[in-house]
């Protein structure tokens, strides 16, 4: 039926379409190339991976990289620190006060501003930079043709493949992409699947080097766990989801170069639209864990963890590992490179660490969003997910041992 309708189209759009020029013909060309299975899958997967490197490693981290580790961490945090040192006298009254406003974790003036300013404001400008760029050229309702048949396996259309992909550099951009996708159905099983089971850029480089050290066969052995889940939890949330997948009807531009103007005027407006949407929410959120940190409710989750982390064969410790994956993803990967673990206990815990809850900002934009609801089904559905996944791997590598 697919095909039969896209012939169709096909057929009604070359009796009544006429062109000129040779440059008309040369993007007509470029646009079929585009759509056609054979030709547009190795176009599109060269462009997606150029946009991953741009995002993921260009500007996820280099430039972020450069952000935290000198701009922040060199001159800004301790600059802040010493100011609030200063002005609060070392009293009972000004500790919590204090804590509040610059903790290691998430203090309102230090790490919460280095986050915003330091890790979202380079992504989220790159991001909208990247989607403006591939908008004004007609290359994004291509794209999201090209992938409508895949997608549609597990309840989604083509106009996901962008989140899905931006997602490997940054989760909590993906979320707010998943605006460009349907239905909310869709955005919801999309925002699910990234939650669950999308690395993003910086803990996958962590989780390589821990990875490089125990061979190419659990290379392999991790994709392939991933990638089941990824399949499995959207076919499983297509067919429980009331609704039904919404068709891909996609109006598709001339091809064009794109205009700087154009591109820099709506990333512009789209950045500054984010940052004050977002800004406040994270300084709650990070107000809100850091009040839990001081009251010493995070020690007692780690101790709360203890029997889950046993089932899993993994020593007590890495519930701490736990406690920092629901600030930061990649925090909670690096707490394994001080750990002595076996390499099935490597591995295993890098599948749960990989499937565990989404990191503190992108909760929080997952409740921005999406609803209470919806963010509270991500995050549970991550917990349950990561170790049941990782129960039975823990439980598969021991009966092959």
């Amino acid at each position: 039926m697919y095909r039969e309708r896209r012939s169709r189209v096909r057929s009604i759009v070359d009796a009544v379409e006429r062109e000129a020029g040779s440059g008309r013909a040369a993007e007509q060309r470029l646009g079929d190339l585009l759509m056609r299975p054979v030709t547009g899958v190795p176009i599109a997967i060269g462009l997606l991976v150029a946009v991953f490197y741009f995002m993921g490693v260009v500007v996820a981290q280099r430039v972020v990289g450069y952000a935290e580790g000198v701009l922040f961490g060199r001159y800004y945090n301790p600059a802040v620190e010493a100011a609030v040192a200063d002005l609060f006298p070392a009293s009972e009254w000004a500790a919590p006060v204090e804590f509040l406003l610059v903790n290691g974790n998430l203090g309102l003036l230090t790490i919460t501003v280095q986050y915003v300013l330091g890790v979202l404001l380079p992504l989220v400008v790159a991001f909208y930079l990247v989607i403006g760029t591939l908008e004004d050229a007609g290359v994004l309702p291509r794209l999201a043709v090209l992938t409508d048949r895949g997608l549609s396996r597990i309840g989604l259309n083509g106009r996901a493949v962008v989140p899905l992909i931006v997602g490997v550099g940054c989760v909590t951009m993906a979320v707010v992409s998943t605006r460009m996708v349907g239905s909310r159905r869709e955005r919801l099983i999309t925002t699910a699947l990234l939650g669950l089971a999308i690395p993003c850029s910086a803990q996958i480089g962590v989780i390589t080097g821990l990875l490089a050290g125990l061979g190419l066969r659990w290379w392999g052995a991790y994709l392939l766990v991933l990638l089941g889940v990824l399949g499995v939890a959207g076919v499983f949330l297509d067919r429980t989801l009331p609704g039904q997948q919404d068709p891909l009807i996609e109006q598709l531009p001339r091809l064009r170069a794109p205009r700087p103007t154009n591109v820099a005027r709506k990333t512009a407006n789209r950045s500054a639209a984010f940052l004050r949407e977002a800004a406040p929410l994270f300084g709650v959120t990070a107000a809100a864990v850091s009040t839990l940190d001081y009251v010493g409710a995070l020690d007692a989750i780690v101790g709360g963890l203890r029997p889950l982390t046993a089932a899993l064969g993994l020593p007590a410790s890495f519930g701490r590992v736990l406690v920092l994956g629901l600030i930061r993803r990649d925090f909670a990967a690096a707490g394994m490179t001080d750990m002595a673990l076996s390499a099935s206990q490597t591995f295993v815990g890098l599948i749960v660490v990989t499937l565990f809850v989404p990191c503190i900002l992108t909760m929080a934009m997952i409740l921005r969003e999406r609803d209470a609801r919806s963010a509270l089904l991500v995050w549970v559905g991550s917990w349950v997910t990561a170790f049941t996944v990782g129960g039975a791997v823990a439980a598969a590598l021991e009966v092959i041992a």
